[in-house]
């Protein structure tokens, strides 16, 4: 079998088997492109295959593959015991693979990352080598000594102190790190691993879009692509440059109403064509046929306004996403036309506050936002919920439903304090017949649900009137259905009382 490239991210060797009448593939990893030549790889390849034909034969290794095996890094040989090419090996390492540095090095060429993922790993790399400069093997590195390197990691700023999420994410890293160190027997435990990581979210940072000032936002662009691009932001809770960089109008389908977004940082996830988007799509998508079908939906701007007049086709080369600022130019527009500055953390608010949206206002199930936006339940709730302030008078109000109760406080059937309501005896529990117990219940239940649906009418009015005028005709509905229901079985007199 050929060389094969997997998502142009690693090589790697394949070749086809046998198991009790049945095909399958057989796959080993050499490494990633970013690390490995295509000529080495190469090499790799028909060592890999030499020793397979050489083993399917029952022979014996020769002289060359014994000198290459020896060469190998252990991930690799590893992998090659799993397939039953070579035994097991021992580790047997020399004093200076136990070094930082060297293990640094090897961890860092048997991963195959992203360019930003790998910027900000040579930086927490770089801390950690710094501050444990003078060991000599990463066996010295105890516990206590890593409580001490966090504690001082927030200072390693040059100016100032790092952000808790900086430091949250590096000693991330750093623990990946040991914790491959004790897979691959350098080390016993991972010194790392019962250090806490900081809270990562400020809340004092939080703020709530509210698609009112996202319009203004969007109404302040002087060019279409950056107003799409906030559209996007508000309605499809990107990331930033990363989901969408890499977009075409093939992962747009207007007839099923999806879109792909091939984010670098995760893959891809496959969100609704929020009505909310569809004419910017439109507009991106007949853009990209114009110019070039084959083309991407976000090109260069001739004027500039990313740092770079191309800085998307360079990023898209480079990798490099921090080159790619979303945030400047439309910030500094928006500041210009109406005097008022863009809240902080625009696009994580704009993806915090369409989450916030879709579970809270509109009552969307949480698997299926998760799998929109592209995170899990629990980072959905840690990282991106917002509270609402009419949420905590809301609450306080709850319950607040029986009749002549003007304080508010709990009415149990008394009319003086210390009255209750005495408990049904188990035989009319028994009694009520499973149609009366529903019509009983379904009659508790409709004062409640009208008052719920005021409640919610006050916190929509001056949000949206889409979702105002659907409350309006479901509060009719509701009351027209109570006054059904009070009228049933009565019969007026000429007096025009009810008997």
């Amino acid at each position: 079998m050929a060389l094969e490239k997997s998502n142009n991210k690693s090589y790697r060797v394949t070749w086809k088997t046998n198991s009790n009448g049945k095909r399958s593939n057989v796959r080993i990893s050499l490494g990633a492109t970013s690390a490995l030549s295509h000529a080495k790889a190469q090499v790799m390849h028909d060592m890999i295959m030499g020793i397979r034909t050489t083993i399917t034969l029952n022979q014996s290794l020769d002289s060359k593959q014994i000198s290459w095996l020896a060469t190998i890094s252990p991930e690799l040989h590893n992998r090659l015991a799993a397939k039953g090419l070579v035994r097991e090996r021992l580790a047997r390492r020399t004093p200076d693979e136990y070094t930082l540095k060297k293990v640094i090095e090897t961890y860092t060429k048997a991963r195959s990352i992203s360019t930003a993922t790998e910027s900000n790993q040579k930086q927490a790399f770089g801390f950690l080598q710094n501050y444990f400069e003078s060991l000599k093997d990463v066996r010295e590195i105890t516990a206590a000594r890593a409580k001490q390197f966090a504690a001082q990691l927030p200072k390693c700023r040059s100016k100032g102190v790092y952000a808790t999420s900086t430091v949250s994410g590096h000693l991330k890293k750093i623990s990946a790190l040991f914790n491959w160190l004790v897979d691959d027997k350098y080390i016993e435990s991972n010194p790392f691993a019962g250090i806490k990581k900081p809270m990562t979210r400020k809340l004092e940072n939080d703020y709530y879009v509210s698609e009112a000032e996202a319009a203004e936002y969007i109404a302040a662009q002087n060019d279409p692509q950056w107003a799409a691009i906030l559209t996007i932001g508000r309605y499809c809770g990107i990331r930033g440059p990363s989901d969408i960089i890499d977009m075409q109008s093939k992962h747009v389908d207007f007839e099923k109403k999806t879109l792909i977004f091939p984010s670098r940082k995760n893959g891809d996830r496959k969100c609704p064509l929020f009505w909310q988007t569809e004419e910017v799509f439109k507009w991106l998508c007949q853009r990209q046929d114009d110019l070039d079908p084959q083309g991407y939906l976000f090109i260069d701007n001739p004027a500039g306004g990313h740092g770079k007049a191309n800085a998307w086709s360079d990023v898209r080369m480079s990798g490099d996403l921090k080159d790619l600022n979303l945030r400047t130019t439309p910030r500094s527009r928006y500041q210009k036309v109406t005097g008022k500055s863009m809240c902080t953390k625009i696009y994580k608010n704009m993806r915090a506050s369409r989450v916030t949206d879709l579970r809270k206002r509109y009552g969307e199930d949480t698997h299926d936002v998760c799998s929109w936006i592209g995170h899990s339940e629990e980072v959905s709730n840690s990282s991106y919920m917002m509270m609402f302030e009419n949420d905590y008078p809301r609450a306080a109000d709850l319950g607040r439903t029986a009749k002549g109760n003007k304080s508010g406080s709990p009415s149990f059937g008394g009319d003086k304090m210390g009255d209750t309501m005495p408990s049904p005896s188990l035989s009319t529990q028994l009694s009520d017949a499973p149609q009366d117990r529903l019509m009983k219940g379904r009659a508790q239940h409709q004062p409640v649900q009208g008052t719920l649906l005021l409640q919610e009418l006050t916190t929509l009015l001056h949000s949206n009137p889409v979702a105002t005028d659907l409350l309006l005709s479901s509060i009719s509905k509701t009351t027209k259905n109570l006054k059904s229901s009070s009228n049933r079985g009565r019969t007026c007199t000429p007096e025009g009382t009810g008997s």
